[in-house]
Parts: C-alpha cells; sequence; structure tokens
C-alpha cells in the first residue's frame, strides 16, 4: 500500500488505500463494542440494594425504643452508631480492594444473609451487648453487599455506566427513606395491640347471683328503732 499524500492522512476508516490524488478521505467509521445494557440485572441489583438499605436504616430509627426499654445513655447510642459505621463504611473500601481482585458474586447474597442474621439478632437482644453485636452484623452485610453489587451493575451497564449507577442508587435511596416509615408503622401497630388487651368487657368475668345483697351495708341502729317503735297512733303498737 502507497503513503498517503501530503498533507493527508488515512484514517482508520478507509475502505480503501489513498492511492490517487482524487481518492476522498472517508469519515471514520464508529467504533461497536457489541456490548449491550442488561436492564433486568440492574434492576435486581437496584432492588436487593433497596432491601439492604432498608433494614440498614432501621437500626437509628429504633434508637428511641431501645433507649427507653434496654435504659441505656445517649453515650451508649453513639457507641452503637460508632460499631455500625466502623463495619459498614470504614470496612467497605477494603473489601472492594479483594472483590478487584477476586471477584466475588456470590457476596451479593452473604452479605444479605449478614444484614437478615443481625435484624433477627436485634429483634431478641435485651441487653447492650447483643444490641453492638446485631449493629456489627447489619454493618458487615453492608460492607460485603455494596462493592460487589456496584461492579455487577457496571458490568451490566453496557458503556452506560452513568445510567447503570443512577438506577442503582435509586434502589439505595428509596430503601433508606422507606427504613424509617416501616419501622414507624411496626411501632404503632405494637402500641395498639398493647393498648387493646384486657379491654374488652367480654373478656371481664361474669359477677356472681347474689353478689351484690352480700356487699350491701347492714341496717343502722336507728334504723332499727325507729322500725320497732311503730305509729303511735296505731293501737296496735301501744
Amino acid at each position: 500500500m502507497t503513503p498517503p499524500p501530503p498533507g493527508r492522512s488515512l484514517l482508520a476508516g478507509d475502505s480503501a488505500p489513498a492511492s490517487s490524488p482524487d481518492s476522498r478521505l472517508l469519515p471514520a467509521a464508529p467504533a461497536r463494542s457489541g456490548a449491550t445494557t442488561v436492564l433486568p440485572i440492574i434492576v435486581a441489583v437496584s432492588s436487593a440494594h433497596l432491601l439492604n438499605d432498608t433494614i440498614q436504616s432501621l437500626l437509628p430509627a429504633l434508637y428511641p425504643v431501645l433507649k427507653d426499654e434496654l435504659h441505656i445513655t445517649f453515650a451508649q447510642v453513639g457507641l452503637i452508631t460508632l460499631t455500625f459505621q466502623l463495619t459498614a463504611s470504614i470496612l467497605q473500601p477494603f473489601v472492594g480492594l479483594y472483590t478487584d481482585r477476586h471477584p466475588q458474586p456470590f457476596s451479593l447474597a452473604a452479605g444479605m444473609v449478614f444484614t437478615l442474621g443481625g435484624v433477627a439478632l436485634l429483634s431478641v437482644a435485651h441487653t447492650f451487648a447483643l444490641v453492638l453485636i446485631a449493629a456489627a452484623l447489619i454493618g458487615f452485610g453492608s460492607s460485603i453487599f455494596h462493592p460487589e453489587a456496584s461492579r455487577v451493575a457496571r458490568l451490566a451497564s453496557g458503556g452506560r455506566h452513568g445510567f447503570a449507577q443512577s438506577l442503582f442508587q435509586v434502589g439505595g435511596n428509596a430503601g433508606s427513606a422507606l427504613g424509617p416509615l416501616l419501622a414507624a408503622l411496626v411501632m404503632v401497630f405494637a402500641a395498639c395491640a398493647g393498648s387493646g388487651k384486657g379491654s374488652d368487657p367480654a373478656d371481664e368475668p361474669d359477677e356472681p347471683a347474689g353478689a351484690g345483697a352480700e356487699d350491701s351495708p347492714p341496717p343502722t341502729a336507728a334504723g332499727d328503732g325507729a322500725a320497732g317503735q311503730g305509729d303511735p297512733r296505731d293501737p296496735g303498737g301501744r
């Protein structure tokens, strides 16, 4: 192939070499990678993100309940937050560094299992130590879930990285908003169920017959004397 004439360059999109002065340059053909956006995968990952962040946001919403039931101080509430943030935020970059070198697709399910275990333990925690362990488990689940879920969303983007990441974030933000609402709903139902116990008149035992007569006070002595005197105009009472 002869080199192009001076002042002209051979573009990558040329279908034929520029061998004659009359040949004109063709526009470069756009590169085609063949990758397509797999929307169902992105939606599935975003839905899992919604569930994970919904459970995460339940913990801060339950702080007033935990403080009243366990009689803990504000310093202990701060310690719960510190435990959760250390495992959920500080640990997360290290998990991301590891999964970049050693991809672990099953970590999506593993993260959800850790989060579910933390919520289950939180539901039966009656001591401050158990609450700390439950907060740590929820944080571990978050740190394991997010790096790999974000990587899967990027792989399914088909080059539309901004769209995939934004749709992934929509699930997380929606979950963070739904968590406190669900916690409030559960507390309202629990309060209604607690106040309704024993308030039904049908549940009260029936009063035995004659109980009212036994409880009535005996007649007074003055009443007896008045009854014995009778009417002075009555001949039978003289």
